[in-house]
């Protein structure tokens, strides 16, 4: 009987697919990113041996990523995520804000609302909005950016009020705009009579044209509202 050494070599065939980890991989990327950064994404694995572990990889054809190919077969789901950055200030409506009110308008009432927008996305378009003046004349709701009247509004005290409003991100980016508001002047005083001297004795033969008192008279009004004539 003889004995024959035998050699059995088993040859490996390409029977398994390439296997990402994760069957979607998510990236982000800030939109500001400098072209030509590069972002690594999880290897494939191949059980074959050899050269049927070459892995070749390839990236859907699109204008914003390529993909530095370095070794097949397998295929995974790249999410690319845009990250938004504070790359925006702000931006009111209109730089100037003109509004005319009466002075004899209650407190509380609403004289105008004054809003910026941000072309930035997310937390990142939230505007926190403040005024540049005392707050017991005008009140700004943070919440409606609604301005109104808090104090009493006097025209012979100032004609006009001007101020800022500031509004800034989170990120503390920040933009301004001018207000201008008009008071307008109304007939709200009385005018009123105050008696300096009188002739308390009259002869009913004095001569015509006596004179029996002095009388003052005045309005706090202004303009054509504190002009008086007086009638018999």
């Amino acid at each position: 009987m003889k004995v024959y050494a035998v050699e059995i070599e088993i040859q490996d065939i390409n029977d398994n697919a390439s296997v990402f980890k994760n069957v979607e991989t998510t990236l982000q990327v800030l939109e500001n990113t400098t072209p030509g950064a590069p972002f690594i994404i999880p290897q494939a694995q191949d059980a074959d041996l050899a050269v049927n572990s070459l892995l070749r990889y390839q990236l859907n054809s699109n204008e914003y990523f390529i993909l530095d190919v370095q070794s097949g077969d397998g295929a995974d789901i790249t999410m690319v995520m845009v990250l938004d950055v504070n790359d925006n200030v702000p931006v009111f409506n209109q730089p100037v804000n003109r509004i005319a009110v009466k002075e004899n308008v209650p407190k509380g009432t609403v004289l105008s609302t004054i809003t910026a927008s941000d072309k930035d996305q997310g937390a990142n378009t939230q505007i926190t909005y403040s005024l540049s003046i005392i707050a017991d004349i005008f009140h700004l709701n943070s919440k409606s950016v609604e301005i109104s009247v808090f104090g009493s509004l006097i025209y012979e005290d100032s004609q006009y009020y001007e101020f800022e409003m500031q509004g800034m991100d989170s990120g503390g980016r920040s933009s301004k705009c001018k207000v201008l508001i008009d008071i307008i002047n109304v007939n709200g005083n009385s005018p009123e009579i105050v008696i300096g001297s009188i002739n308390n004795t009259v002869v009913e033969s004095g001569p015509t044209g006596l004179v029996l008192a002095f009388l003052h008279m005045y309005d706090s009004d202004s303009a054509e509202y504190g002009q008086l004539s007086c009638h018999q």
